[in-house]
């Protein structure tokens, strides 16, 4: 077998990560889902430290205001006259150490019994959300989600080393009549999705390029990855409700982009869809069909021209 040159193995690196990512594209709507459980989510936020009480230094302090000293031990070892002066200072050591003792261990009890005030306060404050959140309290039943989908961890770049997607992920609204939740979710801009085809050597540059997908085939990567990224929106969300407050999830996809116009950052909503927990809690991620799954189950609206047009062309969706 011949060996590669350098180009060619950056090449093969760089092809073997591109492959990997389009098998994790493949999967993104169902892999490393974590649900969160609302019983542990409150535990967790449970002070169960223990007090640590403060070190006693009062033999230290004693003797260092009796003037028990170094220089006075080792005086005392070659003189009597010293001996006596440090024997005296020690008595006097001891009888203030016992003082001294007394008033840490009186500093001690005030002190763990304000812990431990503060602690049952805190945790009495947890238990109450808790029970708020059973109770179908919105900004709790929001927050609680809220916490579900910022602490999903994916990655959708091409790197080496890919950041975490930032989803910025915000409950708006929770109906507990109807037991809707509205969540606000910013999707991919289309440079954050690979669409890379392959890669070449320029001889001339001394440079690996890359090749892009047609444009069709690139327009059907990024919608892929768009919907899987929606599936797995939902899955979190059913998957985390354990005690069934969410009977209907709305999610208002958004784009981020930077203006170039106003140079400033602007925002669309580009995507509105809904799903019913019942309908989905039927599914099978595992042997589903994206296409389908979100085609059939989702009641989607999305701008027209997305992925294709720029960010500033799109009408937002209501």
């Amino acid at each position: 077998m011949e060996e590669l040159t350098p180009a060619e193995e950056i090449i093969a690196e760089q092809t073997e990560i591109l492959h990997a990512l389009r098998r994790y594209y493949r999967d993104l709507h169902r892999v490393d889902i974590v649900p969160l459980n609302p019983d542990d989510y409150y535990d967790q936020q449970l002070d169960r430290r223990d007090y640590r009480e403060p070190k006693d230094k009062s033999r230290r302090q004693a003797a260092k205001e009796a003037g028990v000293s170094l220089p006075l031990r080792i005086r005392a070892l070659l003189s009597e006259t010293a001996r006596s002066e440090l024997n005296e200072r020690k008595a006097a050591a001891d009888a203030r150490q016992i003082v001294l003792a007394e008033e840490h261990a009186a500093m001690v009890e005030e002190d763990r019994a304000y812990f431990l005030q503060q602690q049952n306060q805190y945790n009495e404050m947890i238990d109450e959300r808790k029970r708020m959140y059973l109770n179908g309290d919105p900004d709790e039943v929001m927050a609680y989600f809220e916490d579900v989908l910022l602490g999903d961890r994916f990655m959708i770049e091409f790197a080496e080393q890919p950041p975490l997607y930032k989803s910025c992920a915000r409950a708006i609204s929770y109906d507990p009549g109807k037991k809707s939740l509205c969540i606000r979710y910013r999707v991919p801009n289309a440079d954050e999705i690979c669409t890379i085809k392959s890669f070449t050597y320029n001889e001339k540059e001394w440079a690996v390029e890359t090749k892009e997908l047609p444009a069709q085939n690139a327009h059907r990567v990024r919608t892929d990855v768009l919907h899987a990224i929606i599936v797995r929106t939902a899955a979190l969300v059913f998957y985390s409700d354990t005690y069934h407050l969410v009977d209907s999830l709305t999610i208002t996809g958004y784009l981020d982009y930077f203006d170039r116009a106003y140079g400033t950052n602007q925002t669309v909503d580009v995507l509105k869809t809904t799903i019913s927990e019942e309908e989905f809690l039927k599914v099978d991620l595992e042997r589903a069909r994206l296409e389908d799954l979100f085609a059939r189950l989702f009641k989607t609206n999305v701008s027209t021209g997305l992925y294709r047009k720029e960010p500033y062309e799109l009408k937002g969706v209501a």
